[in-house]
């Protein structure tokens, strides 16, 4: 039996890349923490006991958070601790790196596996920003969901030349 060494070579070196790519994600998980994330916890923990107005943590002074969402969010994580807010971070990628999937495939005529290994590169790429707590992420998602809903209502409402 022949053995082709340039087949095993590549596919050898395929699950290399695929490999470390996880392994770079993961090392840009486990320090995924930032600045913001404390306030922002706070703040979700303040909004969750039903306090719309004060901030408790600044002496209830009066304000509004902006980034509601992602503060309830965090505080419901927070209560799993340090993995609480890994998983977030974890659940945010995947959900973002899907919808990137779905909008490259319907986009163009790569295949899946392009377009996966295209959106996990730009993640890693982009790992400072993404693989990250920030609140702009579900804002990423939101605009991700709509440009992939409005492709679909062009594709099936073929009078429509633009939006």
């Amino acid at each position: 039996m022949k053995i082709d060494y340039n087949k095993l070579i590549t596919k050898t070196s395929t699950w290399l890349l695929i490999i470390f790519g996880i392994v770079l994600y993961i090392v840009f998980l486990l320090g995924s923490q930032d600045n913001d994330m404390f306030f922002e916890i706070v703040s979700g923990r303040d909004l969750l006991a039903g306090n719309f107005e004060t901030a408790s943590h600044l002496d209830n002074f009066p304000m509004m958070v902006q980034q509601w969402l992602y503060a309830v969010c965090l505080a419901i994580f927070d209560n799993l601790g340090y993995i609480g807010h890994l998983l977030l971070v974890f659940i945010q990628d995947v959900i973002l790196l899907l919808l990137s999937v779905i909008f490259i495939k319907m986009k163009s005529n790569h295949s899946i596996k392009t377009a996966l290994i295209s959106s996990f590169g730009a993640l890693l790429f982009c790992s400072e920003y993404l693989i990250n707590v920030r609140p702009q992420i579900i804002t990423m998602i939101l605009v991700l969901t709509e440009l992939i809903l409005l492709e679909q209502y062009i594709k099936h409402n073929q009078d429509i030349k633009y939006l």
